[in-house]
């Protein structure tokens, strides 16, 4: 027969988890792991052409603003 759960013990026991995760986490944190430049450059020219896209789109809305009566 299933029992019912027990919602704040379940809580608590979620809770007790994730700040011993979290403690182990910030005691065993290292740098950051080092990104290939092949990797780095392919974001940097994704990153680039999102901020391009989203300049011409800010020009595109603002345009269509100032024509607009």
């Amino acid at each position: 027969m299933n029992q019912p759960i027990n919602s704040d013990h379940t809580n608590q026991q979620a809770r007790d988890r994730s700040e011993r995760l979290g403690r182990a986490a910030a005691e065993n944190a290292t740098a950051p792991a080092a990104v290939p430049p092949r990797i780095s450059a392919i974001l940097n020219f994704l990153r680039q052409r999102d901020r391009t896209r989203q300049h011409v789109e800010h020009n595109l809305h603002a345009n269509n603003f100032i024509m607009a009566d």
